[in-house]
């Protein structure tokens, strides 16, 4: 990202005020996801070792937050291990030269992914995070982040993805409205605006009546 550029000028303004960006020396892009993702890891493992679990949520994402710290608590051992979420099986690359989300048989040769969770939310436990970035610099990644946090889990020999049921519910599209009568049953909420985003927080944490996002 350019210094002359105003989103970085608004960028630097933002973190200097409120200390709540981290900016990193790479452009922002798709392609850059994964080097994006690993260095912001990074960056929370070598300041906050010792929390249990590390979060990664894109921006459309609501996370129902009390449903989510219950479940983890049930086993604080089984997810200080894990890589979980919304974990796919038996799923292989894209080879459609179309697709942004294509890969070449020259990046990824195997028909199948390791096991790996979905990008728009997933948990990983501290002893996972710790064991994956140990293998970060001798281990082939793509540009897929989600699926790089498999190659790399898979490449640790002890880290497994797993699936946490109801993990996610998708809202297609994003402008189509939806009902709700309290906090959603799954444990995070994906592709909604800010303000649903908002709403569902407010009522899910103030007991705010039921209305329509």
């Amino acid at each position: 990202m350019c210094e002359s550029c105003n989103d970085y000028n608004e960028l630097k303004e933002e973190a200097a005020t409120f200390n709540d960006i981290l900016i990193i020396n790479f452009i922002d892009s798709y392609h850059n996801l994964t080097t994006k993702t690993l260095t912001s890891l990074y960056w929370a493992y070598s300041r906050c070792s010792l929390v249990r679990f590390y979060v990664k949520v894109d921006d459309d994402v609501f996370v129902n937050t009390e449903k989510v710290l219950k479940e983890l608590y049930s086993n604080v051992t089984k997810y200080q291990n894990l890589l979980s979420g919304d974990c796919p099986v038996h799923m292989g690359p894209n080879r459609d030269k179309m697709s942004k989300y294509y890969v070449s048989k020259e990046m990824y040769p195997e028909k199948l992914w390791p096991p790996f969770c979905f990008g728009t939310s997933y948990i990983v436990g501290n002893y996972s995070l710790a064991s994956i970035l140990k293998v970060v610099s001798s281990t082939p990644v793509v540009h897929l982040e989600d699926a790089s946090m498999g190659i790399l889990a898979n490449a640790t020999g002890t880290v497994h993805a797993f699936r946490i049921g109801k993990w996610r519910w998708t809202i297609r599209p994003k402008t189509k409205p939806f009902d709700y009568t309290g906090c959603p049953s799954t444990y995070t909420v994906h592709n909604i605006s800010p303000d649903q985003i908002k709403q569902l927080w407010d009522f899910c944490t103030l007991l705010k009546p039921p209305g329509v996002l």
